[in-house]
């Protein structure tokens, strides 16, 4: 049976190996949130819109409950907010709505630990896309807009 000390340094290394192998295994979900900071602003006019800010000055005043989430690698935005109904025709003026067979071919990348982005390519491709439109945003703000009228949600993300 080893030494009381040698017992000690033994229960000590293996701490020391176990908090490093947990730190290790944590590292990409720490690195994943520092890399993509994510907000949420109560109304529009909180929310730092385009060109001082991340998200598109597309959003509405009218809009609510505005998640945003960006990569800062990448410079890519995703944003989730509520409008009012009637501010959609301004809202999507000027942008090019998407068939429906070019939105089921859309490719919808993911931001990493968001709960509140829902949107995924399987929503353009399910029985939920009927209700859905999909539009083409260009210019300083290129990406993509999904808008759904019976909720009044939109989702918005960068190229």
């Amino acid at each position: 049976m080893p030494a009381p000390t040698q017992q000690r340094k033994n229960v000590v290394l293996f701490v020391a190996l176990a908090s490093m192998v947990f730190a290790i295994a944590l590292l990409p979900t720490v690195c994943s949130y520092v890399e993509q900071p994510e907000a949420f602003y109560e109304t529009a006019a909180a929310a730092p819109r385009r060109p001082d800010g991340f998200l598109p000055a597309l959003i509405p005043p009218s809009a609510t409950s505005i998640h945003e989430r960006r990569d800062q690698g990448t410079g890519r935005v995703w944003s989730k907010f509520q409008f009012d109904i009637t501010e959609l025709e301004g809202m999507t003026r000027g942008l090019r709505r998407l068939s429906e067979d070019e939105a089921r071919r859309l490719q919808v990348p993911q931001p990493s630990f968001t709960a509140w982005w829902t949107m995924n390519p399987g929503t353009l491709q399910g029985s939920q896309r009927r209700y859905l439109r999909v539009y083409e945003v260009t210019g300083d703000d290129a990406g993509f807009l999904v808008v759904d009228p019976r909720s009044r949600l939109a989702y918005y993300w960068s190229r």
